[in-house]
């Protein structure tokens, strides 16, 4: 875990608040930035790194409308089991994705 080197904001829907830290991924768990909770934002955030846009000067921008932001998993710390539970077996783990059946009449 690291702080960025300079203060940087996050800038979320027509909020503002202010990274505290930036998380690397690691054995399976995404990468994200913690925003501080304050008077902006009522809990900390954890922004996957997946989300943010682009970054300019201090700034950091991640593309979520503000309607949708309540409704993302972003109140927890991201893990792997999670990441995996989103996004299912890899394409090895799989067989099949449905079964085939033979013509009939043949």
């Amino acid at each position: 875990m690291s702080s960025p080197a300079t203060p940087c904001t996050a800038r979320i829907a027509d909020r503002s608040g202010t990274v505290d830290e930036v998380v690397p991924p690691s054995d399976g768990r995404p990468g994200y930035v913690v925003v501080q909770r304050g008077v902006i934002f009522e809990t900390e955030l954890f922004v996957p790194l997946g989300a943010v846009t682009h970054r300019a000067g201090t700034s950091t921008f991640v593309n979520v409308p503000k309607l949708v932001v309540a409704k993302l998993p972003w109140d927890q710390r991201p893990t792997a089991e999670g990441t995996k539970s989103m996004f299912g077996p890899a394409a090895a783990e799989v067989g099949a994705f449905y079964p085939t059946h033979a013509p009939t009449g043949a």
